[in-house]
């Protein structure tokens, strides 16, 4: 069982804290360590506040691999580079992740400030023009470019549809399939990977719940609904279905599970808490139907 985890939800308030960002990151990778996990998806986003030395260290500290490096990449901004700088950048990523000891390099698009000025043909082709090439280089490193069914529907990624039209114009890319954004889509995360399943080499294991209305950052579903992360097991993913339908497609892949604590739990509780409900969860998905264990 390849089990790997996304850290970001940890991050994001580390940086906030305004305490030193060094040692509480690498208390971070410590925790992480302990709870049971052998690797951890790195983005761009700590890499551009504590470097890749600093990074690199720390994870050796911890004895921690790298799966996955996440590089966030804008689209649809007012003052974008010229193409041959976007091609740079996103080969520049590839050479990253190869530094870090990633088998995957995640082209994670953002929304930029005149997103709503452009079609969604008009994006796919930005993202062709810019990841055509960067794909093609990275599979030269011996990478799995990988890019999800996005949860911004702004970047028009999000729907099968839309997904499989970028698919259609990049033969390099590959699919980083994730769960909990099937939701906001208003697809069945089952159904819908069984659509891209052949393309997929990475997966992520997101659960999903309501937002309250003053959840930040909380991503909004084709209904209107807001709907935010929440810990393995306690939000409206099918999540048993989901890995039942990985396993019949045979995916061989990591599986990076999207964390986020339990309220009211300690940080070292939760994380070894969403490492063991993930090892049974991937573990019943190998078992016949009859035979399940539901989380």
């Amino acid at each position: 069982m390849k089990v790997s985890i996304m850290t970001i939800s940890m991050l994001v308030p580390l940086l906030r804290s305004g305490g030193n960002l060094a040692a509480g990151y690498r208390h971070m990778l410590q925790e992480v360590a302990a709870a049971g996990f052998e690797k951890v998806d790195i983005t761009s986003l700590e890499l551009h506040v504590l470097g890749l030395e600093a990074v690199q260290r720390a994870l050796g500290e911890v004895g921690l691999g790298v799966c996955s490096y996440i590089a966030f990449e804008r689209f649809a901004q007012a003052d974008e580079p010229p193409l041959e700088m976007q091609i740079a950048q996103s080969k520049a990523a590839a050479n990253t992740a190869v530094a870090l000891g990633a088998s995957v390099l995640m082209l994670a698009p953002q929304a930029g400030d005149a997103i709503d000025t452009y079609t969604g043909a008009q994006l796919r082709q930005a993202m062709a023009a810019r990841w055509g090439p960067a794909a093609g280089y990275a599979k030269t490193l011996g990478l799995h470019p990988v890019v999800e069914n996005t949860p911004d529907a702004r970047l028009r990624l999000l729907t099968p549809t839309e997904l499989t039209a970028l698919l259609n114009a990049v033969p390099e890319l590959e699919v980083v399939f994730d769960s909990g954004n099937a939701l906001l889509a208003l697809e069945d995360p089952a159904a819908y990977y069984a659509l891209v399943a052949q393309r997929t080499t990475h997966v992520h294991l997101k659960d999903m719940a309501e937002a309250p209305s003053e959840t930040p950052m909380a991503d909004t579903a084709l209904d209107g609904r807001r709907l935010t992360g929440a810990p393995l097991g306690t939000g409206l993913v099918d999540l048993n279905g989901f890995a039942a339908a990985t396993q019949r497609a045979a995916y061989q892949g990591w599986y990076t599970l999207e964390y986020y604590k339990e309220p009211g739990a300690s940080e070292a509780a939760s994380l070894r808490r969403s490492w063991l409900l993930t090892k049974k969860l991937l573990h019943n998905a190998k078992m016949p139907l009859a035979r399940y264990q539901y989380l």
